[in-house]
């Protein structure tokens, strides 16, 4: 059976299909890293997940404040 996957930003790491979320733990593992201040930015095509990163990377961090 085909399955349509919903073009749509993700609203967290829950619903991430295509796999994001190895990209968006070495994203937060470098921020977590570095010393302010600084500057990340996600450049690709259209549909490429340029808006779910960053909303996968905010709802880990606010997991990980509750694991703290």
């Amino acid at each position: 059976m085909m399955r349509f996957i919903p073009d749509e930003p993700l609203a967290d790491d829950q619903q991430d299909l295509l796999g994001f979320r190895d990209f968006v733990d070495l994203i937060f593992s470098a921020v977590q890293n570095t010393d302010p201040p600084f500057v990340y930015g996600v450049l690709g095509d259209w549909g490429t997940g340029k808006t779910s990163i960053p909303r996968c990377l905010t709802h880990f961090r606010r997991q990980s404040q509750h694991i703290r």
